[in-house]
């Protein structure tokens, strides 16, 4: 059961799960909210690196949410240092809107990251939500989809199954939703 609840007013969300607990997959131990690092001006190519520092020795990947903006549409890609570039976009910018978006990357044994922008003129802060290592909730990644439209949110809880629904079992303990 997933509740959104908006401080004041209303306001419309659509819900797509893109993870779930359960009995297989990498186990991610939630970690307090810290920033990685804060970039103005994100590089094209090769990108920039970053150090993940303070986590399990024995860590091989993490969870981080990426707030970004650009003056026009452009994609981010986050992969481990010393490893080539991901073919594929991770994380779509866009100059109308500013959200953050959820990245499992795996990690080398440097704990080293590289990001970097597919054109000029995106900034982006990446911070550290979770650490997938031998300790924590089993977290099993799927193709993001729908949990039911778009629904109107007002002040009073609205629930959103998530259980059965789209690709997340009915044995599912939590669920990780992007709005």
């Amino acid at each position: 059961r997933v509740v959104f609840v908006p401080s004041a007013g209303s306001m419309r969300v659509t819900v797509d799960q893109e993870s779930y607990t359960a009995a297989s997959g990498s186990r991610v131990q939630v970690v307090a909210r810290r920033t990685l690092t804060d970039l103005s001006a994100v590089p094209t190519g090769r990108g920039r690196s970053f150090g993940v520092r303070g986590i399990d020795a024995h860590a091989k990947g993490v969870l981080v949410a990426i707030d970004s903006h650009a003056s026009r549409a452009t994609n981010l890609r986050v992969w481990p240092y010393g490893t080539s570039a991901p073919h594929g976009q991770q994380v779509l910018v866009s100059p109308y809107s500013s959200a953050s978006n959820l990245v499992v990357v795996p990690l080398g044994s440097r704990h080293r990251l590289r990001i970097a922008a597919s054109r000029p003129g995106a900034s982006a802060r990446v911070v550290l939500l979770g650490v997938l290592s031998a300790t924590g909730k089993l977290l099993e990644t799927v193709p993001p989809a729908s949990l039911g439209g778009t629904r109107t949110v007002g002040t009073t809880p609205v629930d959103v199954r998530a259980r059965g629904v789209a690709q997340v079992p009915m044995n599912a303990t939590a669920v990780l939703v992007a709005l």
